[in-house]
């Protein structure tokens, strides 16, 4: 066993921190689930104040709710409350309830980030300490390099670039969720201060891709002997050399940019870690934000779940999945062009929007090659209906034009070469990155 796959083995031997909700009795109900990287080697665990965020951001805010070792709602807990890092194991996270109560309907959980609204006046630990300074300068991406100089974790000069830290592709749940109110040289500045530098840090290359790929989280976390609270990275992948550079490594002073923001971009991470608990095939009780700001909590079929779990794929998701399981050529497109959009916009800020066209510009034939080549690669890996896993593929020839033909590439790209193809799930980042690598090695530059 080479050294790197020693170094990985161990972090597996370390286990992980799940948490379930108390309310279903199967094995899929998994809520959060993060790699017991916390903590020392002889007790592994995860940072309880992450661990309890997550939790209560899944279950609609409920900052109010507590993790226990037990699934009954009245064992004792304080032990756990009173401790920084959670041990390895399972656990479960409980909404307060009057003893002797009777057993309820299951509390409603929040099964994309679109459908959660964000907790304007919560005070919530870690998050409320932390302290950022203004820099009274409001600009674009010009302004977030005059202001950061270097990449907020590495501090290096180099390969830097403005990331989003709402992401751009979430305007619309930007403005409906009164976001812009926090960007104190601006309070009424609309939509568009998504774009601003009150919601950009600088980032090298590498260190924005893992972020927009969910391999980091930015989380408080206090330093030794109680010191104020800071914002850290927090490794989510189990990687011993990305441990090993970044985890819980602090951020570079910060100025300018608002915590509100940071607590987001958390939300956007954690509500994709729900795959599991909406695609087990069973009925879920969600509590969904719809468009007008209003709040649905209701008893949602299986597909139903299934299919907000699906429109999670890259920033996308729905807030009333349909009931018909098929997809016409359209919707389908729609879901290629959306499903890598941090991807896309990480892209941009490399490479320039002249790359990207470029890249898009290229002949129907070498597309059509590149796409067919996909095609048997993927049709040799899943399309032969194994345990039910099947790709359409006969919708990316129709339709479209070359850049929508571009995007269904890459993404059948992601799917086929997703060596973890559970419950008919796709594209996830690692398949993703590796495939668009492969597409793009295909064509002609």
């Amino acid at each position: 066993m080479r050294a790197g796959q020693q170094h990985e083995h161990g972090l597996r031997l370390r286990g992980t921190v799940s948490v379930y909700h108390p309310d279903y009795n199967d094995h899929g109900a998994v809520l959060f689930s993060l790699p017991a990287t916390d903590g020392d080697a002889q007790t592994p665990g995860v940072h309880r104040n992450t661990l309890h965020t997550a939790c209560a951001i899944i279950a609609n805010n409920r900052f109010d709710g507590y993790i226990s070792a037990s699934r009954d709602p009245h064992a004792a807990h304080d032990d756990l409350d009173r401790t920084d890092t959670l041990p390895a194991g399972t656990y479960y996270f409980h909404l307060p309830r009057p003893l002797n109560a009777p057993a309820l309907t299951p509390y409603p959980v929040v099964p994309s980030f679109r459908a959660w609204r964000y907790p304007h006046d919560i005070r919530i630990p870690g998050w409320e300490e932390l302290n950022i300074q203004e820099d009274g300068v409001l600009g674009s991406a010009e302004a977030v390099l005059a202001r950061d100089q270097a990449c907020r974790i590495t501090d290096s000069k180099e390969a830097i670039q403005a990331a989003h830290i709402v992401p751009k592709a979430e305007r619309e749940w930007f403005a409906l969720n009164s976001m812009p109110s926090y960007c104190r040289l601006d309070p009424t500045g609309g939509a568009s201060i998504i774009d601003r530098s009150s919601n950009g840090i600088l980032l090298r290359s590498d260190v924005h891709r893992l972020w927009d790929t969910y391999r980091l989280f930015f989380v408080p976390k206090s330093g030794d002997e109680g010191t104020e609270a800071g914002l850290v990275a927090h490794v989510t992948a189990l990687s011993a050399e990305l441990l090993e550079l970044y985890h819980n490594v602090p951020l570079q002073e910060l100025r300018g940019v608002s915590k509100e923001y940071f607590l987001a971009r958390f939300a956007y991470g954690v509500l994709r870690q729900l795959r599991t608990f909406l695609q087990s095939g069973r009925d879920r009780w969600l509590v969904v934000q719809e468009n007008d700001g209003s709040v649905k909590t209701s008893q949602y079929a299986a597909p139903a779940c299934a299919r907000f779990a699906e429109d999670q794929g890259g920033g996308r998701s729905s807030r009333s999945p349909t009931k018909s399981p098929s997809k016409s050529p359209k919707r389908k497109r729609d879901d290629a062009e959306s499903c890598s959009a941090d991807e896309r916009e990480t892209d941009r800020e490399e490479h320039g929007e002249s790359s990207i066209r470029k890249r898009q510009r290229h002949s129907a034939e070498s597309v059509d090659s590149a796409i067919a080549g996909i095609t048997d690669w993927v049709d040799g890996c899943v399309n032969k209906d194994e345990d039910g896993l099947t790709v359409d593929i006969d919708w990316v020839e129709s339709d479209l034009d070359q850049s929508d033909k571009w995007s269904a590439a890459i993404e059948l790209g992601g799917q086929g070469c997703e060596s973890d193809m559970r419950n008919g799930t796709f594209g996830e980042e690692d398949g993703f990155c590796r495939g668009r690598q492969r597409l793009r090695q295909s064509l002609p530059e």
